[in-house]
């Protein structure tokens, strides 16, 4: 499993970018590369949520564009507490399975806001049994 999911229950927001510029401030156990190769091409980090600080953030950070996994299901499975998600820089282009991959996110929350930008589903593989 990703390294950040076990702060699932107490992530706030969810913010994809572009590029990585992670604050020195970010302790180095709430700093994660993330990417397949380990050379920090996809970087994800933590930080205290302004409004709350039992809870965080969630920044994950590519080196030009952050493409989703191609077996994206269930990615964001049981973040119940999210108030927002934003995959404006998320290129789902090469995603063949999205099953569950919002199943229960934000379902504590009141406000919960989901920012798509571009959801390319080309790529997806349904199957029918």
């Amino acid at each position: 499993t990703v390294a950040f999911w076990r702060y699932r229950s107490e992530i706030k927001n969810i913010t994809v970018q572009n590029s990585i510029n992670i604050p020195a401030s970010v302790p180095s156990d709430k700093k994660w590369d993330v990417s397949i190769s380990g050379k920090g091409k996809l970087m994800a980090y933590v930080t205290p949520n302004a409004g709350n600080s039992s809870y965080y953030d969630l920044y994950i950070q590519g080196d030009g564009k952050v493409y989703a996994n191609p077996d994206s299901s269930f990615l964001f499975d049981e973040f119940r507490n999210l108030d927002s998600i934003n995959l404006t820089n998320f290129d789902t282009s090469r995603v063949t399975d999205m099953t569950g991959m919002f199943y229960a996110a934000g379902y504590n929350s009141t406000t919960f806001t989901l920012t798509l930008g571009t959801l390319d589903t080309g790529t997806l593989f349904v199957e029918y049994s």
